[in-house]
């Protein structure tokens, strides 16, 4: 299990800052359990919310799937 939060930011074009600095809050949980011996799933959801009037607000469920391939 993992967590995680940012806050923030700013966006940059062409190496030069646009100005409009950001209010995001971000926020993550994630689980992950093994299914087979070298395999296991990942399951994430991702939370963003924007403070000021740039950005949008979001939600997404990620799952991944990892194997170990060679010894």
């Amino acid at each position: 299990m993992s967590a995680g939060y940012g806050l923030g930011g700013q966006s940059i074009v062409n190496k030069q800052p646009n100005d409009d600095n950001r209010g995001d809050i971000l926020g993550a949980l994630s689980f992950g359990f093994p299914i087979m011996k070298r395999q296991a799933i990942k399951i994430t959801y991702l939370r963003s919310q924007t403070l000021k009037d740039i950005g949008s607000d979001t939600d997404s469920f990620i799952l991944a799937w990892s194997a170990i391939l060679l010894d």
